[in-house]
This record gives structure tokens, C-alpha cells and sequence, in this order.
């Protein structure tokens, strides 16, 4: 009788587990299914953040005129480009060994450029007005904000 016993108990809890290990096998199942959509949806929206990253609401291509003459470049490239190039026009000093530069920059319709610039250790935006002169292009800086 106490065997029979030990061997019900047994039978009892192998299937148990067994029942709890298909429960589980399901649930990973279903949890590896809803990682797989999330990063599909992840990568759907990283692609769909570069697109506006690289999208200016402020300065229309088209309208402004695509092709700078004698430089072959589109405009805003040109332009932000050319402010990239100009660490000089920052207006703060770079602090602890560190050097200036400028981060992101976007060309405000046909007159203006914000940028932001840092060092590492100072951070701050500036507007710019920009005009293009043959084939140069001469920045004044407007104003400007430092953190």
C-alpha cells in the first residue's frame, strides 16, 4: 500500500511538471513572438526617425533652389556646411582642454542657421543670419544661448 502510494505521488508529480514545463515552453513561445514584432516595430520607427531627422520643416529645397551655383552641393548642405567649418563664429570659449565644435545645425528658411555647439563640458545654441555673396557665404551671429 505505501508503495503504491509512492508511485501515485510520483506519477502525479511528473505529470505536474510536465504540464508546468509546456506552460512554460508556450509562455517563452509567446514572449519570443512579441520581441520579435517589438523590434521589427523598434526598427520601423528608428528608420522612420532618421527621415526626420534629415527633414527641415524651416527650409524647402525645392522653393529655395536645389543647386548652388558653382558649388554643385543642395543649399542647406552648403550652408551647414559652411558654418560647420567656421568654429570660430562659436560663441564661448571651450573650457578644461576641450575644443568647440558644432553639434547639430538647421538652416531657418533663406536668412538663418541654428546650430547647437559644445565642448564636452560647456554646451549652448546660436542663431545665426547667413548671406551668400558669390559663391561665399559671410555668418553674423544674432544670439545665443548657453546652458
Amino acid at each position: 500500500m505505501k508503495s503504491m502510494c509512492v508511485i501515485l505521488f510520483l506519477l502525479v508529480f511528473v505529470s505536474c511538471n510536465q504540464k508546468e514545463i509546456k506552460d512554460l515552453e508556450k509562455s517563452n513561445y509567446e514572449l519570443n513572438q512579441k520581441i520579435t514584432q517589438l523590434e521589427l516595430i523598434n526598427d520601423s520607427l528608428r528608420e522612420a526617425n532618421m527621415f526626420l531627422d534629415s527633414f527641415n520643416y524651416w527650409y524647402n529645397n525645392d522653393f529655395e533652389g536645389i543647386n548652388f551655383e558653382g558649388i554643385g552641393q543642395i543649399k542647406s548642405s552648403f550652408i551647414e556646411n559652411s558654418l560647420q567649418e567656421s568654429v570660430e563664429l562659436i560663441p564661448a570659449k571651450a573650457v578644461l582642454g576641450g575644443t568647440m565644435y558644432f553639434t547639430k545645425t538647421q538652416v531657418i528658411g533663406n536668412k538663418w542657421i541654428v546650430a547647437g555647439f559644445e565642448d564636452g563640458h560647456i554646451l549652448g545654441m546660436a542663431l545665426y543670419k547667413y548671406e551668400i555673396k558669390d559663391s561665399k557665404i559671410e555668418f553674423k551671429l544674432i544670439d545665443s544661448y548657453i546652458y
